[in-house]
């Protein structure tokens, strides 16, 4: 099912600024949907296109995104709602983005929010760089009321070290040893996910973003702007909550990531890869009732650990 509302081509005139298509991928969040698209509509850039799918939502989520989109069409350059079966996160944005007529593209969980202005910046960044297929702000941390609870998600939620984000020649190896970004953060080009950028999402994998950044860094391709782009709601459902199925998946990355890599960053990606997989193999061991396994792995991905968070200090000087 679908319901689509306005033509990109008849119902705006010609503008001379970009458009921008806001992906929304949509399952279970009827308690946050509306509130995901009006903070789309008061964003303060035009022309915008905002295209959702929910992927098999078992509450109002569909219903509520179509009503929405009928009421409020006439802000937007176009308007798209598709309901289909659950087909999962990687798959849902793949479709999403082959939908997409904007020069540049959002992607915006159906339960976070955009800031006021967070489009524009975000958009005059990637004019302002030409050789960066993405970049990526900061937000702001929500509870599941909307009340804020950290001004930065980077700084108070990751402990990124900022001025290493803003630095070109130390972004790669501080997200390598220190995954930070999150996720409503990020404007890419459309042309990103062509075989002139990096592709299309890993439908292997359950999550996206580790892989699909690693990509970006492995040719210089990611930027940052420090600004508060974007609102990250926490509500305990989040995928960072999801344990070991999330850690499986950006250990994988990590791995096919490894040859794309060259000197130093790729040793370092090798170490966290390594540190994941040790981490995840205890967990495997001790299931299994191989205790002294599973304890010796947990050992080995301690030091590990203890290496890494050496060699960040050491990056970030």
């Amino acid at each position: 099912m679908w319901t689509t509302l306005g033509d990109v081509n008849s119902e705006i005139e010609p503008s001379v600024t970009p458009l921008v298509s806001v992906l929304v991928p949509a399952f279970n969040h009827q308690e946050y949907i509306e509130a995901c698209l009006d903070s789309v509509a008061a964003s303060g850039y035009a022309p915008l296109e905002i295209l959702v799918i929910d992927d098999g939502s078992t509450d109002a989520t569909f219903p509520r995104a179509s009503a929405w989109m009928e009421k409020n069409s006439h802000m937007l350059s176009r308007g798209e709602v598709r309901q289909q079966p659950n087909e999962g996160i990687t798959r849902t944005l793949n479709t999403l983005v082959g939908m997409a007529l904007g020069q540049y593209v959002v992607i915006l969980g159906s339960d976070d929010a955009l800031e006021p202005g967070g489009i524009g910046i975000r958009v005059a960044a990637l004019e302002l760089h030409p050789k960066w297929l993405a970049v990526f702000g900061d937000c702001s941390v929500i509870d599941s009321a909307g009340r804020i609870t950290a001004a930065s998600a980077l700084s108070s939620l990751h402990r990124a070290h900022v001025p290493s984000l803003r630095d070109p020649r130390r972004i790669a190896r501080e997200l390598i040893l220190k995954w930070s970004v999150p996720g409503p953060a990020m404007m890419a080009r459309r042309s990103a996910y062509s075989a002139e950028g990096v592709g299309q999402y890993d439908e292997r994998l359950r999550v996206e973003d580790r892989d699909f950044y690693l990509r970006l860094l492995c040719v210089s391709a990611l930027g940052f702007t420090p600004e508060t782009v974007a609102k990250y709601r926490l509500h305990g459902l989040n995928s960072i909550f999801q344990g070991s199925s999330v850690s499986r998946d950006m250990t994988t990355a990590e791995w096919q990531s490894v040859s794309n890599f060259r000197g130093l960053n790729r040793w370092l990606l090798i170490l966290v890869a390594t540190r994941g997989t040790c981490a995840l193999s205890a967990a495997d061991q001790t299931e299994s009732g191989h205790l002294v396994r599973g304890a010796a792995l947990r050992l080995i991905g301690r030091g590990l650990e203890v290496i890494k968070r050496v060699a960040l200090v050491a990056t970030r000087l």
